[in-house]
């Protein structure tokens, strides 16, 4: 353990094979507790507040946002980050993920783990003498899993742009986001496809998650313009199968 002056203490290991073959080495020294007595969890992406694991998942390195899992418990949250230094600067993906995190243990327990390297892929293949080498960072705030997250978002890993909710209602939320939303230029919209840009990914295209989010946009506000700008021509955009099979009976 390798304590660090306003970080939570370094806990790092080394592992050396004696034989060939496939190896990950876990960290499993948090505390266990029973689930069902826990005010809330976390292990990205999928499993937060009172959502439990339903068996022990490992969370990937390229599957969830910072590397961690929590328990919150009595006005306290405890768990287990893995150190920054084990997540270089890159976008990881499942082909060059180096670690995974678990919530969840076998005796389906709460217990904070984390797993490197990843088993399966190339770099847990060892051979006789090869070694690797891990950090975790133990994790205890007075507060709850998202202000834990939050803090060690800003005090670990060192991020500084968090989303913060800004004192207005619900009602002027919404007015604000669809404000954005009928706003061509900011939105995006493009009148000709009928959809938002999608030129991050794709130039030239768009893209609609839901045709239901500006009709009941619609019918929240009571305004017909949202129907008629964007509710009826995103729901009225072409069977491009039907056209198909039209123009093919047609010859």
């Amino acid at each position: 353990m390798h304590p660090v002056a306003s970080e939570p203490p370094r806990i790092s290991w080394t592992f050396t094979a004696r034989t060939p073959g496939w190896y990950t080495v876990g960290y499993t020294g948090a505390p266990a507790s029973n689930p069902a007595t826990a005010d809330g969890f976390l292990q990205p992406l999928i499993w937060q507040e009172k959502r439990f694991p339903r068996a022990p998942l490992t969370t990937a390195e390229s599957m969830g946002g910072l590397p961690l899992t929590l328990v919150t418990r009595a006005g306290v949250t405890q768990g287990l980050s893995v150190d920054p230094r084990e997540s270089p600067y890159r976008l990881p993906t499942i082909a060059n993920a180096r670690f995974g995190v678990m919530l969840r243990n076998p005796k389906g327990e709460a217990q904070p783990a984390a797993f490197a390297p990843l088993f399966g892929q190339v770099d847990s293949h060892f051979q006789p003498g090869q070694s690797a080498g891990f950090s975790v960072r133990p994790v205890i705030v007075t507060g709850d899993w998202y202000q834990a997250f939050a803090e060690v978002a800003r005090n670990l890993f060192g991020f500084t742009d968090l989303r913060r909710n800004v004192d207005q209602s619900l009602n002027a939320t919404i007015d604000t986001m669809t404000a954005f939303a009928m706003d061509d230029a900011h939105s995006g919209w493009d009148a000709d496809l009928k959809g938002f840009d999608y030129n991050t990914d794709v130039k030239g295209t768009v893209k609609v998650v839901s045709a239901l989010h500006p009709l009941s946009t619609a019918l929240i506000q009571d305004d017909p313009e949202i129907y008629r700008l964007r509710a009826l021509p995103i729901n009225r955009v072409p069977d491009v199968a039907h056209e198909v099979s039209v123009q093919r009976a047609n010859r």
